[in-house]
């Protein structure tokens, strides 16, 4: 499984708190859906040129990974740690895609809330 650790919350490039120098990746980003499990982790970072996508081995040396806890039990979060972390670039201007990101996430979670307000209602 795979998982996007993104900041972005108010869209791409506003709130990347993890940034990349060459190919190595420094910043702590939370809460990841599934980033203490998953085996595939794209990151989301800072770049000279705005905001790349790199994807990080869940291995690879100074990379940490803890659960966070969640209001809803059902949903696995995590705080990923980066210390100066090898990472293989993916997409140098990832800036469309995180922002696409951002819209199916949001109509993600507004579907998420819904169903839960409904099942409460009854």
């Amino acid at each position: 499984m795979a998982t996007l650790a993104w900041a972005g919350l108010t869209g791409p490039g506003r709130t990347e708190p993890c940034a990349a120098v060459g190919s190595r990746l420094s910043g702590t980003v939370g809460p990841v859906l599934l980033g203490d499990v998953a085996e595939v982790l794209l990151v989301a970072a800072r770049t000279e040129e705005g905001v790349a996508l790199f994807e990080v081995d869940p291995a690879t040396t100074g990379l940490t990974r803890t659960r966070t806890p969640a209001m809803d039990t059902t949903q696995r979060l995590a705080t990923l740690g980066l210390d100066d972390v090898e990472a293989t670039p993916v997409v140098a201007d990832a800036t469309a895609a995180l922002a696409r990101a951002h819209l199916v996430g949001t109509v993600g979670v507004a579907a998420l809330q819904v169903g839960g307000a409904q099942r409460g209602s009854t």
